[in-house]
C-alpha cells in the first residue's frame, strides 16, 4: 500500500502495465499479420479483441491520464502535445496495427471485416471517446473498402435483377430488399457504420429509380 502512495513507484508501476500491453498486442498483431487460415485468424482476433478491451478498461480504472508517456509508448506513437496519455496509448496500439496487420487486411475483405468488427467491438464500451476514436480512425481504410465493396454488391445485383427478361416488381423488389436487409445487418455492431451503411442504401434506391426510368 505504501508503495501505491508513492508517486514515483505509482507512476513507475503504471508504466510498466503500458509497456506489457503494448508488448502483448504488438505480438499479437505480428501473428495476426502473418497466418492463414480461417481458424487460426479467428482464435487471433478472439484474443486481440478480448485483451484490448480489458487493457483499455484496467486502465480507465487506473486513471490513464496520471500515466507518464513510457518508454515502449515513444516507440510506437510520436509526441502529442497536450494529449493526454490515454490518447498516446491509443496512437500506439493504432501504430502497432499500420505496421503489423493493415496491408494484409487491406487486400482480404474476409480478414478487413473481421478485423473492423473485432477492434470496433472492443472499444464500443469504452468511456474515453476520444482515445478509441482514434484506434477506430487508423481503420479507416478498410471501413471505406468495406463500404466501397458493399455499395458495389449492391448495384451489380440491381444490373443483373434489371438484366432479367422477366421483370415482375415483386421479384424486383424482393431480392433488392433482403440484399439490402443483409448489408445493413451485416454491421449492426456498430451504430456509426450502421449510419454510412444507410447512404449505400440510400444510393441504391437513388439508382434503382435510374434503372426503373430506363425500363
Amino acid at each position: 500500500m505504501g508503495r501505491l502512495l508513492d508517486s514515483s513507484s505509482y507512476q513507475k508501476e503504471l508504466n510498466a502495465l503500458v509497456d506489457e500491453s503494448i508488448r502483448e498486442l504488438d505480438s499479437l498483431f505480428l501473428k495476426l499479420g502473418s497466418q492463414a487460415g480461417a481458424d487460426k485468424v479467428g482464435r487471433l482476433l478472439a484474443e486481440v479483441g478480448s485483451r484490448l478491451h480489458s487493457h483499455l478498461e484496467y486502465f480507465e480504472l487506473l486513471g490513464a491520464d496520471n500515466i507518464f508517456v513510457s518508454s515502449r509508448i515513444r516507440r510506437f506513437s510520436e509526441s502529442i502535445s497536450g494529449a493526454s496519455h490515454m490518447m498516446q496509448y491509443a496512437k500506439a496500439v493504432g501504430k502497432i496495427m499500420m505496421n503489423r496487420v493493415l496491408a494484409n487486411a487491406a487486400s482480404d475483405s474476409e480478414l478487413s471485416f473481421r478485423l473492423l468488427q473485432t477492434i470496433y467491438k472492443s472499444v464500443a464500451s469504452h468511456s474515453n471517446s476520444s482515445a478509441c476514436s482514434s484506434i477506430k480512425e487508423t481503420l479507416s481504410p478498410l471501413k471505406t473498402s468495406l463500404l466501397t465493396q458493399s455499395l458495389a454488391k449492391l448495384f451489380t445485383l440491381v444490373d443483373g435483377v434489371f438484366a432479367q427478361d422477366e421483370k415482375k416488381a415483386s421479384l424486383i423488389i424482393e431480392k433488392i430488399n433482403v440484399a439490402m436487409k443483409s448489408e445493413m445487418q451485416s454491421v449492426n455492431w456498430d451504430s456509426d457504420l450502421q449510419r454510412e451503411m444507410e447512404g449505400n442504401i440510400q444510393k441504391t434506391l437513388k439508382y434503382i429509380a435510374v434503372k426503373v426510368r430506363d425500363i
